[in-house]
């Protein structure tokens, strides 16, 4: 645990309960403050309300989806955004590369381990200072 990383909030956005418990657990483990949603309208909310340092993105979820989600926070804030899917391509579109064209900072392809995970998120972090 790094004691660099227990003043800095991560939003994490994501509709799998199961895949929110393996980020939130593994940022926890590296002194991250997280906060955790099930969707882009949601996550819209928190960001009005407490602006994180760092906002993590499934791209294809029920409630709200991601690349709006991005689009949304670039109206309001350049903070870092790490757009995550699983399901890279839907009608012959690459959902993580789209992504990036909206206004994601980097993208990680699920599923990823928890030291590709911190390694991006060192990498965003770092160069958003």
């Amino acid at each position: 645990m790094s004691a660099q990383n227990t003043n800095l909030k991560i939003l994490v956005v994501d509709d799998n309960q199961d895949f929110l418990l393996f980020i939130e657990e593994a940022l926890s483990s590296e002194g991250y403050g997280v906060v955790t949603t099930d969707g882009g309208d949601s996550a819209l909310k928190l960001i009005k309300q407490s602006l994180p340092d760092l906002i993590i993105t499934d791209i294809v979820m029920e409630n709200g989806e991601g690349t709006a989600l991005i689009m949304d926070i670039r109206k309001i804030s350049d903070l870092p955004i790490l757009a995550i899917s699983g399901g890279n391509f839907g009608f012959g579109v690459d959902y993580l590369d789209m992504a990036l064209n909206f206004g994601a900072n980097a993208i990680l392809s699920k599923p990823f381990y928890k030291g590709e995970l911190i390694n991006k998120i060192d990498e965003l972090l770092k160069t958003s200072k």
